[in-house]
């Protein structure tokens, strides 16, 4: 379900008001911290009914009412398409990633709330960066179309302030895609700076936690920590199963095999053998024979394919 989190915050900024009091007030009689009421009225998070029920019991009024008519129409056309856009993603099939930057444009065209087309043009942006990264092979120009992505809902956003800010989930996701631009084109250390921010930025039930420990887990292994690397691994495993969300737990066990295998683990092949099998339940033929040509290739370890 997606809402029009910047209208629902300023909803709730109002109320506090007509109440007189400050976060910090609202944050001691409602036991919900600071942050967390700055990022519902910045319109940056979802807040769980849990949230929102010790939030009324303060202010006197149903949030969790007030929070449904906010609801944004189309969501599932919108969910649909964001979803097929992180499969390709995912598979790193950008070949035909047009498709889907065209159906937002089509999306975009007919829907009229302000905030939704927001997150469209930013998801649209996020694919021509991408296209533009892969297909193009010019990575200064497709982060300088993330930097313009994110600066729609954050307008002053640069490079040397992005510490300054609180972040949506699709925010974040961009934020990613910066970090991981910034490695080849700057540092893996600034690389893993901002991506430590992101993920200390989100709760770990946010669909990009898993994608954030696969990317801090793969640089740390370029750099040879090696215990950080399975850290993130095993962080983005356990989430995963904790959610059943299977997609990505390929490519995690993948990390956490070549961590144990540089920690002298005997377990790696454990571990790399289920990377494999989970790329067979997912039906990735492509990634499973890069794991495969990876691990001969750069560590001598030798999988098989069935």
């Amino acid at each position: 379900m997606y809402y029009n989190l910047e209208g629902f915050g300023k909803k709730v900024t109002s109320i506090r008001k007509i109440h007189n009091l400050t976060r910090e007030q609202l944050s001691k009689l409602s036991f919900v911290s600071i942050e967390t009421i700055r990022k519902i009225e910045t319109g940056k998070y979802i807040p769980s009914h849990k949230i929102l029920d010790d939030l009324s019991a303060v202010l006197k009024i149903d949030l969790n009412e007030i929070l449904l008519k906010y609801r944004l129409e189309d969501f599932q056309t919108f969910d649909d398409l964001k979803n097929r856009m992180e499969v390709k993603f995912d598979r790193n099939e950008y070949d035909t990633l047009e498709k889907e930057y065209e159906d937002f444009d089509d999306l975009l065209s007919y829907t009229k709330n302000q905030y939704f087309q927001k997150i469209i043009r930013q998801l649209m942006l996020l694919t021509k960066a991408v296209i533009i990264n892969h297909k193009e092979n010019n990575p200064t120009k497709s982060l300088e179309t993330l930097i313009e992505a994110i600066c729609i809902t954050t307008p002053n956003f640069s490079l040397s302030n992005y510490q300054s800010y609180v972040y949506n989930s699709t925010e974040i996701r961009i934020l990613m895609n910066i970090a991981l631009l910034l490695r080849k084109l700057k540092s893996k250390e600034e690389a893993i700076e901002i991506l430590e921010f992101c993920i200390n930025m989100i709760d770990s039930d946010d669909e990009i936690y898993p994608k954030l420990c696969h990317n801090l887990s793969g640089i740390y292994v370029l750099i040879k920590q090696y215990s950080k690397a399975l850290k993130y691994s095993n962080l983005g495993i356990d989430c995963c199963l904790y959610k059943r969300k299977y997609p990505g737990l390929n490519i995690l066990y993948y990390g956490k095999g070549i961590a144990e295998y540089n920690l002298g683990y005997d377990k790696y092949m454990e571990s790399l053998n289920k990377a494999i099998s989970f790329c067979d339940v997912l039906g990735q033929e492509k990634l499973k024979k890069v794991i495969i040509y990876k691990c001969k290739k750069f560590y001598d370890i030798k999988l098989e394919l069935k």
